[in-house]
């Protein structure tokens, strides 16, 4: 399927209905833009901070806060071939 959007002038883009419904956006997600060496652009909702819950040991605390700079650093690891 090939949907269309368009940028303001502003550099913002309205994501079409097609696209949201597709990656099971909600209002406040985040995406994730993977650019590849070729330009194609990969678009992904990033992880919501609850979706995460449970997959440490249960005796570390974490606010969502720290859950999401976890991620963040993952994904700048990744990005550079680092191992998170």
């Amino acid at each position: 399927m090939v949907v269309q959007g368009k940028m303001t002038s502003k550099h913002q883009i309205t994501l079409p209905v097609e696209v949201r419904k597709a990656l099971g956006m909600k209002s406040g997600d985040s995406l994730t833009y993977d650019i590849g060496p070729d330009g194609q652009v990969v678009i992904r909702r990033s992880p919501r901070a609850s979706e995460l819950r449970g997959m440490l040991r249960s005796d570390v605390r974490l606010t969502d806060g720290d859950l999401v700079s976890a991620v963040d650093q993952a994904r700048d690891a990744a990005g550079r071939g680092d191992r998170a």
